[in-house]
């Protein structure tokens, strides 16, 4: 909720004019607009009786069919939206001691770099970080956390990156991490690369 509230601050700082809503069913909404919402979840039962529960958070903008320049204001919404990343610094203070947090960073800044390369070279070392930072917080349960956040998937992606950046000792090694936590992606990627754990 916190991280709703903080996407919905900075959208109504730079766009004061148009409403945020927090529901994609919301009655009575005026347009232009945004709905920021939680996507929905999936739960993966895991070893120990733990589960991993996958969540999203989509921000929708909404005008009126036939707006003279509609595309002008869609395209500096979206080039406003990368400000992003300055939601995580500032929300780093607060949330970063949480590995569900830092996850997320781990997850966002993957996806903005492959989005565009060139663009976003420059966010590269903090895939790594992110989830060096998840290992190293651990997991959380008895706050709440989300199962694997801070062992075995951010293991797994810290694993797929090494991958994709050509340091297959490094991906070996956070992929066995992952893998003897009973992660399943982990095994199945183990087995097609080196044909056991």
């Amino acid at each position: 909720e916190n991280i709703l509230n903080s996407l919905a601050a900075v959208l109504k700082e730079k766009y004061p004019q148009h409403p945020v809503y927090f529901s994609p069913n919301q009655q009575g909404t005026d347009f232009p607009c945004f709905f920021i919402f939680f996507m929905p979840s999936t739960i993966e039962g895991q070893p120990g009786r733990r589960f991993i529960r996958d969540l999203g958070i989509d921000i929708v903008f909404v005008q009126q069919r036939n707006m003279v320049n509609g595309n002008a204001e869609v395209l500096a919404i979206a080039e406003y939206l990368d400000e992003a990343a300055r939601i995580i610094e500032k929300e780093d203070a607060v949330l970063g001691g949480w590995s569900d947090f830092c996850f997320v960073c781990g997850l966002f800044y993957m996806k903005r770099v492959l989005s565009d390369v060139k663009r976003y070279l420059s966010l590269l070392p903090n895939i790594e970080k992110s989830y060096l930072k998840c290992l190293s917080l651990g997991e959380q349960p008895m706050a709440g956390g989300v199962v694997g956040t801070g062992s075995f998937r951010a293991a797994y992606n810290l694993g797929a990156w090494y991958e994709v950046s050509g340091q297959m000792e490094q991906a070996g090694r956070f992929y066995r991490m992952a893998a003897e936590k009973g992660y399943g992606p982990a095994l199945k990627r183990i087995e097609e690369i080196w044909g056991h754990l």
